[in-house]
């Protein structure tokens, strides 16, 4: 019996050792340490690119790349 009491705490210590970290992967290393930016791009911000009717504009912070997303395509394009 002793042999099996000692494989089955190996094996209890190691899922208690891979599940702590994995909590503390989810929740701390690649947990988002800022908010987002998911609001439209206004007028100001396309000027540098082409006039597209259609879809919604997404502008990066630095107002170098946009995409358009259409229900069908995403479009990106760099100013």
């Amino acid at each position: 019996m002793k042999p099996f009491t000692r494989v089955l705490s190996a094996f209890a210590v190691g899922i208690l050792l891979q599940g702590g970290v994995y909590l503390y992967l989810d929740q701390y290393m690649f947990a988002p340490t800022t908010d987002f930016n998911v609001a439209g791009a206004s007028k100001d911000d396309t000027k540098n690119f082409p006039d597209i009717k259609e879809g919604t504009k997404y502008v990066s912070y630095d107002r170098q790349f946009m995409a358009v997303v259409t229900e069908s395509s995403l479009k990106n394009l760099q100013g």
